[in-house]
């Protein structure tokens, strides 16, 4: 036999025996998600699923490879398998929704956005919301993995490499409850010991997982001792009681806020006293009980108030004219109003989307009896 075909056969047949384990598969052809090749690409295939108008039915095949060549030549020095790789990242991140039926509802507002800060809360907000490692052109995928890690992290409080690894292994659809436990990590990771090596084969699954919850990730990180945690709740217990939050949700629409304040006033304070109060609420102006989904966690939508002043205008004791003047109930105890008339919010808060809300609080929250005017 001639030694190219037996090289040819060689090849075959061990490609055919090696029998890879199923883990999260995840692949990254850019990791950087603020260059250009990251947000070239992405930019390229919502132009295209907007030129086409496929949002509802999604892309056959025939457009698929009509994709393909407007990614090829916007990176002509690519391969097809590596074009293929580029545009099934998008979909597996979440960016794309299933069969490039649509994307995902901040992917446009990823794009534009400039401020490395912002852009990478984004980019948590769709990874958490919408992921699926599974997810290629010719395969739907629903599992979301990161939401998985989340709620993971959440409930066991930190994770080491070696459990993290481990959970690249896990049937996530077998955990109804949407975590593992810490009994059950610890099973998980005596388990699947013998294929952690996972770590070290060509296309390196490990680093792209490691490198999401390093880089990509709002509040996420690894501690001195080598072990994945969550930044300390910028949220309080005060805050999530009994109001059926996603806690992960709720640290980004706080940040939002945080950045805001940190942007309009260069540090972080409450925005009607002014104080930089260690503990600070994400107070919701219409409340998240009242919310469709796009309204829930819309930074529009949130004042960062004392606890106080949060308790207060939570409860309808206190409203706020469109020119941030206070508004007191008319049977709050006379000393607190003499207290609150003396400050307001500063008008620079009050985006449009900010001051429809606020025209709900006063319309349906606030205690009002008798008739003001708010203008």
């Amino acid at each position: 036999m001639k030694e190219w075909l037996k090289k040819m056969f060689k090849t075959e047949k061990s490609t055919k025996n090696q029998q890879y384990e199923k883990y999260w598969r995840i692949t990254m052809a850019y990791t950087k998600f603020s260059g250009d090749y990251f947000n070239g690409c992405l930019q390229h295939i919502v132009d295209y699923i907007d030129e086409i108008g496929c949002a509802q039915i999604g892309i056959p095949s025939d457009q698929y490879h009509e994709l393909q060549s407007c990614i090829q030549r916007f990176r002509p020095e690519l391969n097809e398998i590596s074009i293929r790789k580029s545009i099934n990242q998008f979909l597996k991140l979440g960016f794309i929704n299933n069969k490039f039926k649509g994307y995902h509802k901040k992917t446009k507002a990823f794009l534009a956005e400039q401020d490395i800060s912002r852009k990478k809360r984004i980019y948590s907000e769709i990874l958490y919301d919408n992921a699926s490692f599974s997810r290629a052109f010719d395969e739907e995928g629903n599992i979301n993995e990161i939401h998985f890690l989340i709620k993971t992290l959440e409930h066991c409080g930190s994770i080491s490499q070696n459990e993290l690894l481990a959970l690249m292994f896990t049937d996530i659809s077998k955990y109804p409850q949407g975590f593992l436990t810490l009994d059950e990590l610890e099973e998980s990771k005596t388990l699947y010991i013998d294929k952690l090596t996972v770590g070290e084969r060509k296309y390196n699954q490990k680093q792209y997982l490691f490198s999401i919850c390093k880089n990509v990730l709002a509040g996420v990180y690894f501690n001195k001792h080598g072990n994945l945690t969550l930044d300390e709740p910028d949220y309080t217990d005060y805050e999530l009681a009994n109001k059926n939050r996603d806690p992960y949700k709720q640290r980004l629409y706080k940040f939002d806020l945080y950045e805001e304040s940190k942007v309009l006033n260069s540090k972080i304070m409450c925005c009607y006293e002014q104080y930089q109060y260690p503990v600070l609420i994400a107070s919701h102006i219409k409340p998240y009980s009242h919310c469709s989904d796009e309204e829930q966690f819309d930074v529009n939508n949130g004042l960062l108030l004392s606890k106080n002043m949060d308790a207060l205008f939570d409860k309808g004791w206190i409203t706020f004219t469109d020119q941030g003047i206070v508004c007191c109930a008319d049977k709050l105890d006379n000393n607190i109003k003499n207290i609150l008339i003396n400050k307001n919010i500063d008008k620079k808060y009050f985006t449009p989307e900010r001051l429809k809300y606020l025209k709900y609080h006063r319309d349906n929250i606030f205690k009002k009896d008798k008739e003001y005017n708010y203008n």
